[in-house]
C-alpha cells in the first residue's frame, strides 16, 4: 500500500525560542515562528486527514496563549488557511474525508472535526482518558483548548460512534498507516507512520522543528524527558521521511508542501 502525501498550513504563531528548545538559556529573549498544519494523505481508496487545524472562532485560543505568554503568541488564521478553502486547492471537499488522525488532542489540531461528517475520529485511548478522567496531579488545561465547546459536542453525540481509539504499541490504523504512542508534548501525542513510494513519512507532534529530532534536542514543552528521548531514538530508526507539522522549514523541504 502506498500513500501521496502534501502538507497543508492552517495557521501561524511565534513562541519563545526555550518552547523548542528544553532548557537552553542562551537564546532565553528569542522568539520564532511556527506554522499549525494539516496533513493529506491520499491513496487506496481513502481520504485520510492528520489534524483539522484551528476552529473557526479561534480567538479564545489566541486569547488563552496571549494572557498566560505573551501577545508575540497571538495566533493569525488567514481566510485560504482555512480547511474547506484550504482542501478544495486539492479537489477534496469535506464529506470525501473518510478519517481524521489527531495528535495531540488539542483545540488547533481537533478545531474541525465538525466539518467531515463522514470521517472516523482517530485519537490516543491515552489521550483519550487524560482529557476526560485525568489523573489527580496531571497537567490540566481549560476544556476548551483541549477542544472547543461545539466540536466537543458534536464528538461526544453526533460524532461518538466514530470515534476510534489507539492503543499505546504500534498498530494498523489502515493499511499501511500504523501508529505508536510518543507521549513527550502531550499525553495525546502519536506518531503516525504512513507507506509511501519514497519510504516510510512521520508525522508526530512530539518534536516542533526538525533539529530537535536529528539534532535530539528535546522539545521545551514537555511532560516526560524520557519519553522524548525514546520516541526520538524510535522515530530516527524508522530511517524515513521526518514530517514536523509546526516548523515552516517543512515547506522548503517540501516546496508548495508537495511531500510525495
Amino acid at each position: 500500500m502506498s500513500y501521496q502525501i502534501d502538507i497543508i498550513q492552517l495557521g501561524r504563531t511565534q513562541v519563545p525560542t526555550i518552547e523548542i528548545n528544553w532548557m537552553d538559556v542562551s537564546r532565553l529573549a528569542e522568539w520564532e515562528p511556527i506554522i499549525f498544519a494539516m496533513v493529506l494523505i491520499r491513496g487506496n481508496g481513502k481520504t485520510i486527514l492528520i489534524n483539522s487545524g484551528p476552529p473557526a472562532d479561534y480567538e479564545a485560543l489566541s486569547d488563552f496563549w496571549v494572557e498566560h505568554v505573551h501577545p508575540n503568541h497571538a495566533l493569525q488564521v488567514s481566510e485560504d488557511e482555512r480547511p474547506v478553502t484550504a482542501l478544495a486547492k486539492y479537489g477534496v471537499k469535506p464529506e470525501d474525508v473518510d478519517y481524521v488522525l489527531v495528535t495531540p488532542l488539542t483545540t488547533y489540531a481537533t478545531g474541525n472535526l465538525d466539518l467531515f461528517p463522514n470521517a472516523k475520529i482517530v485519537v490516543s485511548r491515552r489521550g483519550w482518558v487524560d482529557f476526560l478522567a485525568p489523573e489527580p496531579y496531571a497537567q490540566r488545561l481549560p476544556k476548551h483548548i483541549y477542544m472547543a465547546d461545539p466540536i466537543f459536542q458534536y464528538v461526544m453525540n453526533e460524532a461518538f460512534d466514530r470515534i476510534v481509539l489507539l492503543e499505546d504499541e504500534e498498530q494498523e490504523v489502515l493499511p499501511g498507516i500504523r501508529s505508536f504512542f510518543t507521549g513527550s508534548h502531550h499525553r495525546s501525542s502519536m506518531a503516525y507512520v504512513i507507506d509511501t513510494e519514497i519510504g516510510s513519512v512521520i508525522v508526530s507532534d512530539c518534536f516542533f522543528k526538525y533539529r530537535n529530532i536529528e539534532q535530539n534536542i528535546p522539545l521545551g514543552i514537555h511532560e516526560s524527558l524520557e519519553e522524548t528521548f525514546r520516541s526520538y531514538e524510535r522515530i530516527r530508526n524508522i530511517n524515513g521521511t521526518i514530517l514536523p507539522i509546526y516548523d515552516p522549514e517543512v515547506f522548503e523541504r517540501h516546496p508548495a508542501g508537495k511531500v510525495v
